[in-house]
């Protein structure tokens, strides 16, 4: 399945899904919220007017008393004229400032209302509950989880369909080797009247990386670093190509896989590293200078090393070499690179104990190079 479609249906699935359906539901608890405030406002505008209307004031206390408790959506309000201290003010230890204050807060809302002899009635309520947001919050974390397991799912079953009918359509295609064959041979020359039947079949690739040794396949590196070298080129940054050899004749092919995964780990991009031959791997080092690649290397050398020896009772370096070139400011392709690490590569298996080996191009050389085959 495309990329783009698996995202967008992630997208969909995992994040659309659960968010509008958490909008719609606080939408719906706000509007049930400001009617329940309007209308505790409105008791609260007529409780005001009978307050200010009696002359009991333990009447009040306990009507207000009761009043907070058949309303405990309204956080606050007052009872005052313009200009004037407010006649009665819940909660008693604040201010009309504090009050509109209050009222600039998330989720809540301000009611006001004239009654007469000029006083202002103003209350301040809790729209949503704090615990029904919350409870809300998880219930769509729970969407989203149930949404990403069906994704999961889907995800997991497409591709186990799709393969399952490659799988069929390649069985229909394969003929029957134990049945008897088509062509007649001629016994007088040997050779099958129909030749199509001894072709090799071609192996066709599934996975981008090798399943033995998991490094990419050895025929994507020329192509690869070519691209790798243009990108290099365009953007005026260095490259480094490296070969990093492991002598089979000393080592057994564990040892080997134990080389590979240490390379892998040891340097960012694995689709950066190739398998080169059966006893070496290719590396491409994108916007490194060959100084840096140097260092790299030897601190790589010593933790294979470290890994490879560690039952072997060996206290000496693992026969492991590396030959580099970079790109160092010139234009050339790959093949060129790949020689000069080759060349390298060659020199430190001959002198042994160096271990590592660069080829550093001089680049006024390759200047004056260039500018002779230009004047010729």
């Amino acid at each position: 399945m495309d990329k783009k479609i698996v995202s967008a249906i992630f997208i969909l699935l995992c994040i659309i899904i659960p968010m509008l359906w958490f909008t719609i539901t606080y939408a719906q608890a706000v509007s049930n919220g400001t009617s329940t405030a309007q209308n505790g406002h409105k008791r609260l505008t007529t409780l005001a007017q009978a307050i200010l209307a009696s002359s009991n004031p333990q009447a009040q206390q306990n009507q207000f008393e009761l009043f907070l408790k058949q309303e405990p959506q309204i956080r606050a309000f007052a009872i005052h004229k313009n200009s004037e201290p407010p006649v009665i003010l819940y909660p008693a230890t604040s201010s009309l400032a504090s009050l509109l204050a209050e009222s600039q807060k998330f989720n809540t809302i301000l009611n006001r209302t004239e009654i007469s002899n000029g006083y202002i009635v103003e209350s301040i309520s809790e729209l949503v509950p704090i615990e029904r947001i919350r409870k809300q919050g998880f219930q769509a974390l729970g969407l989203f989880l149930s949404m990403f397991f069906i994704f999961l799912i889907g995800i997991a079953i497409f591709p186990a369909k799709k393969n399952q009918n490659q799988a069929d359509t390649i069985a229909i295609q394969v003929p029957d080797i134990t049945a008897e064959p088509a062509a007649t041979q001629d016994m007088s020359t040997g050779c099958s009247e129909n030749p199509q039947a001894e072709k090799p079949k071609k192996q066709i690739r599934t996975t981008l990386f090798d399943p033995v040794t998991g490094l990419c396949w050895a025929e994507d590196l020329i192509p690869r670093l070519d691209e790798e070298i243009k990108r290099a080129a365009s953007f005026e940054n260095e490259l480094v190509f490296i070969i990093a050899s492991l002598d089979m004749k000393l080592y057994e092919p564990e040892d080997f896989t134990t080389f590979c995964e240490t390379v892998q780990k040891f340097f960012s991009f694995r689709d950066m590293i190739f398998q080169y031959n059966d006893d070496s791997i290719g590396i491409i080092l994108q916007n490194m200078d060959i100084e840096h690649a140097l260092r790299m290397c030897d601190e790589l050398i010593k933790k294979v090393t470290s890994l490879i020896q560690q039952n072997k009772k060996e206290m000496h370096y693992v026969e492991a070499f590396f030959g580099m070139s970079s790109r160092g400011g010139r234009i050339l392709d790959s093949q060129r690179l790949i020689h000069e690490a080759e060349a390298a590569l060659l020199k430190a298996k001959e002198e042994h104990d160096t271990h590592i080996v660069a080829f550093k191009p001089d680049l006024e050389k390759y200047k004056q190079y260039i500018s002779s085959r230009l004047d010729a």
